[in-house]
């Protein structure tokens, strides 16, 4: 009986880690998307580059570079 409780609880515990960790992932995601609709709403692009450099932790500056070179840049050619 009391072997079948430890593993209940072992079973359970992992359970609650498990869904914590994916609560943190739930926030992270959320977080950034709110960062991004953020972004969306700013006008010049003075604003939007200022905003992308304070919120460095969301926003990745080697994919935006990538993008720029190879998607942005056509656009003005």
């Amino acid at each position: 009986m009391e072997e079948d409780l430890t593993t209940d609880l072992m079973v359970l515990q992992s359970h609650l880690e498990g869904m914590l960790e994916r609560v943190h992932c739930n926030n992270t995601t959320l977080r950034g998307f709110q960062l991004f609709r953020g972004l969306h709403n700013l006008n010049s692009l003075a604003e939007r580059v200022s905003y992308v450099l304070n919120s460095r932790d969301f926003f990745d500056l080697d994919y935006i570079g990538f993008y720029w070179r190879y998607v942005g840049s056509s656009r003005f050619s």
